[in-house]
């Protein structure tokens, strides 16, 4: 008997195990439902907004780089039909019935993944009105009838339980409807202040959030319905402030992954100097229970894009990056040793990343761009437009970096993100997923030792057995070889299953439900 059998019956045994053993290594499927509304309310005296519907397609523009599947809500107006030919096909009317419709649409494709193991992660984003009902519960507006909190958990959220939602809401009133909310009407004063220890395990105990522990909320609310869009950037400042951050802008770490903690400080750096409290967008984050150091959004793995990138950012100073249509995408303000790494759309360039004083062109095409190989060049492009004073000089004013990052984390006893503070710092996530690849990896190399040690035995009992000599020395070659596999894999079962017991035990397993913090902010 060939040699050849018995190995090919190892490699189909090892082929079982990594298959049976595949649910431990999901990975993440990521949808989204981006819902942009400018129509005000009906029956209030409020006036349509201008960029609820762009604040949508710069959603859609990015969520679609990253997911299986992304729905469009809203109504495209002349302008943003201009800026985005292509999204005009593909939305569809900002209505409860439409968003029912899509969630029913997604769903399915969910339940696969959780079948099969893998995680499914949702993004629903909203931006447009937000009111207060006669008897002050908060409501979204859309186009046949509002959203309110009822129908968003015990309707929406309570029909996918287990897949990980991420809540990005920029509306007044968003706390109320979304459940994260403090003081009369759902609004605080723009300065920061964080609640006592049973203040906040009050209001997660009262919070719908607090049912949903893979659910996570970052919104924003302003005190008036002009204040928080900017003609400059054709959007809401926060959503500016949030898809800047989401592309890379807040990756502090520069490990590709943006987490909720570094967009909620990017953004805090960004409004620090703001001297008009009505341009203050009050943010309110809520990390998922399940995870305190959960990601917002894993920007690595954003298709068609080119990546801009420098291990430190030196003199660049406050900048933006601005597309070939004249969309400005992403601005930010880093300091000197905090890294640049933006993801860019692929095919949308030239693009321009501006300074003060400077520009230079980028070629969103090819491979990754070092900062360092731009060639940097006088402004020829003033400004567009009649700029709002605050928003043109201070928004962005305050640098964002590591010390910025570790003080904010520090004030609010957050998690930080990984290698934040220490350069040795581990990633727990990262480091389970090791430690799980190295158990099945050892269990798969037992399997083989097991094997093979049975094949050896046998063909050392049939050596024995034989007066053949050619038969001898075929049979002595192989019980040799199938003796050192089996004694090679016992190896390397005992040391995989020894590093992956490291990995675990050695892996900081993050904040608990009680380290939980609820936390409003105007500026830090």
């Amino acid at each position: 008997m060939s040699i050849a059998a018995p190995l090919r019956l190892v490699a189909s045994v090892l082929v079982l195990v990594l298959v049976s053993a595949s649910p431990a290594l999901a990975a993440d499927v990521h949808y989204a439902i981006v819902i942009g509304n400018n129509a005000p309310p009906a029956g209030e005296p409020l006036a349509a907004l201008r960029f609820a519907d762009d604040d949508a397609a710069r959603y859609y523009g990015v969520l679609a780089r990253l997911s299986e599947s992304v729905v469009l809500l809203t109504v495209l107006d002349a302008d943003s039909q201009k800026r985005y030919p292509t999204y005009a096909g593909l939305a569809q009317r900002p209505t409860l019935k439409n968003l029912r419709v899509a969630l029913e649409r997604l769903r399915p494709s969910m339940e696969r993944d959780l079948a099969r193991g893998d995680r499914p992660v949702l993004y629903l984003t909203f931006s447009g009105h937000g009111t207060l009902d006669a008897r002050g519960r908060g409501q979204l507006s859309l186009l046949d009838e509002p959203l309110t909190q009822a129908v968003l958990y015990d309707e929406l959220l309570a029909s996918i339980p287990d897949v990980w939602t991420h809540l990005i809401v920029d509306a007044c009133h968003a706390g109320a409807v979304v459940g994260v909310r403090g003081g009369e009407s759902g609004e605080l004063d723009t300065a920061q202040r964080e609640g006592s220890a049973e203040e906040v395990a009050s209001l997660l105990q009262q919070a719908p959030l607090a049912r949903f522990p893979h659910v996570g909320a970052l919104i924003a609310t302003a005190r008036g319905q002009e204040a928080h869009e900017w003609q400059e950037v054709e959007s809401g400042v926060f959503t500016h402030e949030v898809i800047s951050a989401l592309v890379g802008a807040a990756d502090v770490n520069a490990d590709g992954r943006v987490q909720y903690t570094e967009v909620e400080a990017f953004a805090a750096a960004a409004n620090r100097t703001l001297p008009d409290p009505r341009a203050v967008a009050h943010i309110k984050v809520r990390l998922p229970v399940a995870d305190g150091r959960a990601v917002l959004l894993p920007v690595a793995a954003l298709r068609d894009s080119v990546r801009l990138h420098a291990p430190r950012a030196g003199t660049l100073g406050r900048f933006h990056v601005e597309l070939g249509s004249g969309l400005r995408y992403a601005e930010g303000h880093l300091s000197a040793d905090a890294p640049l790494s933006l993801w860019l759309p692929a095919g949308a360039g030239p693009a321009f990343l501006r300074t003060a004083s400077q520009e230079a062109a980028i070629a969103l095409s090819g491979p990754p761009v070092a900062l360092s190989e731009l060639r940097f060049g006088p402004r020829r492009q003033s400004a567009r437009g009649s700029l709002d004073s605050a928003y043109s000089r201070h928004l962005f004013e305050s640098p964002y970096g590591p010390d910025y990052y570790r003080g904010f984390v520090d004030r609010y006893g957050l998690t930080p993100a990984p290698q934040a503070d220490a350069a040795g710092a581990r990633e727990p996530e990262r480091s389970a997923v090791l430690a799980t690849g190295l158990w099945v990896l050892s269990g798969a190399a037992l399997v083989t030792s097991g094997v093979t040690g049975v094949l050896a035995f046998e063909r050392k009992a049939e050596l024995d057995d034989t007066a053949l000599e050619r038969r001898a020395h075929e049979l002595d070659g192989e019980y040799r070889t199938l003796g050192t596999v089996s004694l090679v894999s016992l190896g390397v079962a005992a040391a995989s299953l020894g590093g992956g017991l490291y990995l675990w035990l050695s892996a900081d397993p993050g904040p608990s439900e009680e380290h939980v913090q609820f936390r409003v902010h105007g500026s830090f």
